[in-house]
Parts: structure tokens; sequence; C-alpha cells
């Protein structure tokens, strides 16, 4: 039985292309920024999606096993509850991004795709970005397309996942 896991993600991942955006300043607080940590933390999850699907097909898990297929997607600028919490519904701001700003059912569209049309298994999509809506995306930072960054990221995460949980001994693929 075909599974998947769809990781969200947000074109704000693009600012690792302009700053020191590398996991290892993740928690510095010289480096920080709300903003510039929201986007490290969007490419993180591309670079560990990237790696899931690597190591996966590595270990032969499409091949041996139940099909697998690992995506990440970008719902878009979506109207979610923080939004309101700086605009009023109603308003002449609210009105104007909303231009801009879809809502939550729309930015849930790209997601839905890939979790459950038939298109990405009958394609094999796996390890792919996908964009609203559901149109493959072009990961446009040499940071996020990284395998050597990808298997730095899954290293610290699982660095960091040992330091807060003692007997964890890796996630074994």
């Amino acid at each position: 039985m075909p599974s998947r896991i769809v990781n969200i993600s947000s074109s704000l991942y693009t600012v690792t292309k302009f700053f020191n955006t590398s996991i290892e300043k993740m928690n510095d607080e010289d480096y920080y920024n709300t903003v510039l940590q929201y986007g490290r933390t969007k490419a993180i999850v591309m670079l560990l999606s990237s790696e899931l699907d690597r190591r996966l097909r590595a270990k032969g898990v499409n091949y041996l096993y139940a099909k697998l297929y690992v995506n990440t997607n970008d719902p878009g600028a979506v109207k979610t509850q923080p939004y309101y919490t700086h605009i009023n519904k109603g308003s002449i701001m609210d009105k104007l991004i909303s231009l801009i700003f879809v809502s939550v059912d729309e930015g849930a569209l790209t997601h839905l795709y890939l979790a459950t049309s038939p298109e990405v298994e009958e394609q094999s999509i796996h390890g792919e970005y996908y964009t609203p809506i559901a149109k493959r995306g072009k990961a446009s930072s040499s940071y996020t397309k990284s395998e050597k960054e990808a298997k730095k990221a899954w290293s610290t995460v699982e660095k960091l996942i040992k330091e807060k949980v003692p007997d964890y001994s890796g996630a074994g693929i």
C-alpha cells in the first residue's frame, strides 16, 4: 500500500540565498531575526525532506516494500489565524491583502494534491518541492538543493535530538 509524507515549507526559504542561514546558526542569538529564522526553518524542512527521500531510496524502500512518496509543499500566502493578530477582519488593509493572500482552504490544496492525487504514484513524484496550486516548483536556493547541506541538516538534527532524548539512537535510515 503506497504511503506519503508531505512536509510544509514556504517560499521564504529563499532568505537562505542572501544571508548566512546555515543550520549551525539556528540557535545563535547573534544571527537571530524572526523572518530569517522562519526562512531558515523552512529551508531545513526542505533539506530534511530531500534527505529522507534519498535515504529511503538508498535503502530500497520504494522497491522492496510499499511505495513511499516524500514531498514538500509551499501553501502560498495563507490567511491563517495569526494573520488576524495584525490585521482587523473586514478592514481596508484586510481587503487589500486578500488580493495576495488565499483562504486556508485554498492553501491546503497543494498539500492535499500531494497527499491524495493518483498522479503522485502514476508519475512517481518524490523528493519534489511543489507550489500553489499543485505545480512542481524549482528550489531556487543552492543551499536547499545541496545534498551536502541535506546530510549536514540530518546529522545536526539527530545530534540535537540526542541531546534532548538520551535514549535516542538515530533514525535507522
